[in-house]
Formats: structure tokens, C-alpha cells, sequence
């Protein structure tokens, strides 16, 4: 899988860099797209401060998940770099999910 990281996370609080871990830990355990995308919304469900869209802004625009992070908690204002990209079809390719049928 390729992901593009574009600018670094910006040190503006330590839940923000756990919440990006977090996330990028659920693009590696996702299968595909909307998997991803069920994946993020419970993670984000009865968290308070910790709550990942809090920190971070995220789109599925251009067939690319791509994520921006916020300039602090809840803020509607996010950085002007993007964080990272990942192209659809990266989430989707052979070696990410190999068929439990499939034996070597």
C-alpha cells in the first residue's frame, strides 16, 4: 500500500499525535474504502476530547482519502498542508487482503 505523507503532524497537543496513530492504524486494518470509512465514524462515537474528527479533517474527494489536520481541538481551521494521502485503489490492491480460500 502507498500512502503519501505529505507534511508532518504539528505538535499542538499529544492526543493529536495518538489520534493520528489511531488513524493510520485504521487505513492498515481497513479492507477498503467504506470498511475505512465504518471503521472511523464508531472509533469517533462516544469519545469526548479524544474523539478523532476533533483533530482531524478528513475527505474522500478525487478517489483519494486524504486528511488535514485541525490547528486545535474542534477548531474548524486546519493547517494548510494535508497530513497524508491514500489513493482508493491503494486500499483495494491484491497484497493488502489475501481470500481465506486462497492457500499457498
Amino acid at each position: 500500500m502507498l500512502i503519501n505523507f505529505e507534511s508532518p503532524v504539528q505538535p499542538v497537543d499529544a492526543c493529536a499525535r495518538q489520534a493520528f496513530v489511531e488513524i493510520l492504524n485504521l487505513i492498515l486494518l481497513s479492507k477498503d474504502v467504506a470498511q475505512l470509512d465504518r471503521l472511523l465514524r464508531k472509533h469517533d462515537i462516544g469519545k469526548e476530547y479524544r474523539r478523532l474528527s476533533g483533530w482531524f479533517k478528513w475527505s474522500y474527494a478525487d478517489y483519494s482519502f486524504t486528511l488535514w489536520q485541525r490547528m486545535e481541538f474542534g477548531s474548524e481551521a486546519c493547517f494548510r498542508n494535508k497530513v497524508l494521502e491514500v489513493k482508493h485503489v491503494a486500499l483495494l490492491c491484491e497484497d493488502r487482503y489475501r481470500h481465506p480460500a486462497v492457500i499457498n
